[in-house]
């Protein structure tokens, strides 16, 4: 990982190694970060980007932090809510990224099967996120795919840690409603036949 607090220094007194260490460690999950809250992987990378310039032309007067992660991916969701802002084609576009995952080998038909019950799982959950507010799935997010507390949430967001709370819940609550939904309908479906 990122060391918060050498590398951190060493980036702010011009160490070009300790910058492209800085990108190398957190371009990826940045870009997943900024393909949740807008799935338009350009203007992500575009905003990325001018993140890391701007942090680059102003190291020696960015402030100190003891959580690299948690700086940049709260700089590059103000960055993309301020690029949103001037850009008033970019709103609407706002929708929950794929997902990518690495599969086990299996014979070609386990691969067959594995494979469409992957496909109907992630689409049962994209549109069960689709039912969610832009902000529950930012928290959803953040939570359970990024593994952050409340507080680094609230931090990232702007927002309060029982505004964190409420929206994980309200989230949570609303995705139990709408697989439970799902399932009921796949069971008479399936009794059905």
């Amino acid at each position: 990982m990122y060391g918060a607090d050498s590398d951190w220094l060493a980036l702010k007194a011009g160490s070009r190694e300790a910058f492209e260490k800085l990108i190398r460690v957190h371009y990826q999950e940045l870009f997943v970060y900024g393909r949740r809250l807008i799935n338009h992987p350009d203007f992500v990378k575009d905003c990325i980007h001018d993140l890391f310039v701007h942090i680059w032309e102003k190291r020696s007067s960015i402030g100190d932090t003891d959580n690299v992660r948690l700086y940049l991916l709260k700089s590059l969701r103000n960055r993309i809510v301020k690029q949103i802002r001037k850009d008033t084609r970019m709103v609407g576009l706002v929708e929950t990224a794929g997902l990518d995952g690495n599969e086990a080998e299996w014979s070609a038909e386990e691969t067959i099967v594995h494979s469409e019950n992957a496909m109907l799982t992630t689409r049962n959950v994209e549109l069960a996120l689709h039912t969610l507010t832009n902000r529950q799935r930012e928290v959803i997010h953040l939570r359970y795919y990024k593994g952050m507390s409340n507080e680094q949430i609230a931090s990232i967001m702007n927002i309060s840690k029982p505004a964190v709370a409420n929206l994980i819940h309200s989230g949570v609550k609303s995705l139990r409603t709408v697989w439970k939904t799902f399932l009921l309908l796949f069971v008479s479906l399936f009794s059905s036949l």
